[in-house]
């Protein structure tokens, strides 16, 4: 064998090896599929398993968000050399006062409400039957029409025959009643058991955060990023939640001087709803209507009660948030309304009242990290066009 053969034999492999090292042309493409696809998975993951743990999360995000709006009383009796354990317990003693005070007196006319609701529609039906009986006789007289040429009056007649009403057995009720009490006081027992620790805790997980972390550097930076972020979410929650009072007074006070029976139950009714956005005033709204159709004499008095409402909804929503709490922390209509949407389908009527105070917090995360920020920059206000 001559040496020019050994050189070829040597050299067949290159061409083998030169084509392994070209990569494929579609190669990004498919990477960028596969990282779509896994990051499709995690969120549907997600969200099944927000769902799934709703009863243990939504006492979590209750308490933590508490903790936030009633840290800044606990910092306050520190600088008084108060032990962070003792002032949680005046604070906790005290926050559960109130709210064993403000249900005790809003449970008698909410109660009375309650055993009122099935005749409230029949009321409403006769209150409206002057405005309403032109239209119904409209409705009755093309229904009849419709019946004549279609021929399914017997039909009707039949199927009328055949319909069976079954209620439910008293001791099912009772059950559900059982289960639903001792799922509300497990429930309420977390909120309140996890915000004292919360509050007694004080910077404790900070500072283990803090030891966790190597670098002197990430370690300041990873502390004014959670302080920026506590102080701001805390800022945001005792403003919201200080305008949701004065406007519950501001209706509380309409309705009285209107003449509106349980005015007091009518103001916390609409402060609690507007923690959610246009959602929560149009359904307060729609509330305090069929109330005061029922309760005022004449139609003209029973409109006039939402009215005022409307106004003073529109004046909390246009002029004094948005003066007070600004346009750094302003989110879009658009993203508020989805936020409500998504969380009361997820989590219910507390994932609806909850909804804005997340999105806020997320979007005061975002704003502190640089590779968020285009996110925050998304759902902010001040960004829409």
């Amino acid at each position: 064998m001559t040496a020019h053969e050994e050189n070829n034999e040597v050299s067949e492999p290159q061409p083998r090896l030169i084509a392994e090292k070209i990569p494929d042309e579609n190669w990004p493409a498919s990477i960028l599929v596969r990282s779509i696809s896994l990051s499709g998975i995690f969120l549907i993951m997600l969200v099944v398993s927000l769902h799934a743990a709703a009863e243990i999360l939504i006492p979590i995000v209750i308490a933590y968000s508490l903790n936030l709006l009633l840290s800044p009383i606990i910092s306050k009796m520190s600088e008084y050399r108060v032990p962070a354990p003792l002032s949680a317990g005046v604070v906790m003693v005290l926050f559960i006062g109130l709210a064993i005070t403000a249900l005790y007196n809003l449970s008698g006319p909410a109660e009375q409400w309650v055993e009122r609701s099935p005749q409230i529609i029949s009321e409403v039906k006769a209150k409206l039957k002057p405005i309403m009986s032109p239209i119904s006789g409209a409705q009755e007289a093309a229904s009849s029409v419709n019946d004549l040429m279609t021929g399914r009056d017997e039909k009707k007649t039949q199927q009328a025959q055949t319909v069976e009403v079954v209620l439910p057995g008293s001791q099912s009720r009772l059950e559900q009643l059982l289960e639903r009490l001792s799922s509300t006081l497990g429930s309420i027992g977390i909120v309140v058991v996890l915000l004292y620790f919360l509050l007694a805790a004080g910077d404790k997980f900070l500072n283990k955060l803090v030891i966790a972390i190597d670098k002197l550097q990430d370690k300041k930076r990873a502390v004014s990023i959670i302080r920026e972020i506590q102080r701001d979410t805390s800022r945001y929650l005792i403003t919201r939640t200080l305008i949701n009072i004065g406007l519950g007074c501001a209706v509380a006070l309409a309705l009285y001087l209107l003449g509106m029976p349980n005015p007091i139950l009518w103001g916390a009714m609409a402060a609690v709803l507007n923690f959610a956005p246009y959602v929560g005033p149009a359904i307060s709204l729609g509330i305090i209507t069929l109330a005061a159709i029922i309760s005022m004499d004449t139609l003209a008095e029973a409109f006039l009660v939402p009215s005022v409402v409307l106004i003073i909804n529109i004046i909390e929503g246009e002029f004094i948030s948005h003066q007070v709490i600004g346009k750094r922390l302003a989110l879009s209509p658009v993203v508020v309304f989805i936020s409500i949407v998504f969380w009361g389908w997820l989590w219910g009527i507390a994932g609806a009242l909850m909804a804005i105070p997340i999105i806020a917090a997320i979007n005061v995360v975002c704003q502190k990290i640089d590779a968020f920020k285009p996110f925050s920059n998304f759902i902010s206000e001040s960004n829409d066009l």
